[in-house]
């Protein structure tokens, strides 16, 4: 079945949207009033005096184009959870199932994750973080920020990586232990986090 959705979410972008579309209405009608209150809340606990982590908004979209713009070609080797395009961006803003947050230093957004929300209570995350302010912690208050998110509303917490990144091995065993669920094609991985292992 996952190997099928993935064909399906890189193959044949108009049933993929449809299926998004379907799975983002079911998750705002049973889940999507305490997702958001919860989201506040651990947002709000992860910001500090220097660097505000919130939800991004619909009036954020060109500072979000802006920073996928910006950062160097070699960050998107593996990361392209979905485009970055303005259309795009608008489009998952509006989706209840696709929960997307920022770390701002002022009006600048030097941070972008993720939490994809599925009726099964799985959940998928992902992050990228400006390559000038890499080598901050940011990555890991952004992981433990989305554990949070999920783990409190009862999802459980998935990922899928190259094991030829490293680098994103690395990070993500620095935030959290997990369990590789399944070998993918590429050398790509399927990876659930680990609920009692955050470290």
């Amino acid at each position: 079945m996952l190997r099928f959705l993935i064909f399906i979410k890189h193959h044949c972008k108009f049933l993929w949207n449809l299926a998004e579309y379907g799975n983002g209405i079911l998750v705002g009608w049973f889940y999507g009033r305490r997702i958001v209150s919860v989201v506040s809340r651990v947002l709000t606990e992860t910001s500090s005096v220097n660097q505000e982590y919130r939800l991004l908004r619909l009036e954020d979209v060109s500072e979000v184009c802006t920073f996928f713009l910006r950062q160097p070609e070699n960050s998107y080797l593996y990361f392209n959870p979905h485009a970055f395009d303005e259309k795009t961006i608008r489009r998952l803003l509006k989706n209840p199932s696709f929960l997307m947050m920022g770390v701002f230093d002022g009006n600048k957004l030097i941070g972008y994750f993720f939490l994809r929300f599925f009726m099964n209570r799985h959940s998928f995350t992902g992050y990228l973080v400006d390559y000038n302010y890499q080598g901050q912690g940011i990555a890991r208050k952004m992981g433990r920020a989305m554990f949070r998110i999920a783990w409190t509303n009862h999802f459980r917490t998935f990922a899928t990586v190259s094991r030829n990144n490293s680098r994103a091995l690395a990070a993500y065993r620095a935030i959290n232990d997990f369990k590789v669920v399944k070998e993918l094609p590429d050398n790509y991985i399927y990876i659930e986090y680990l609920k009692d292992k955050v470290k």
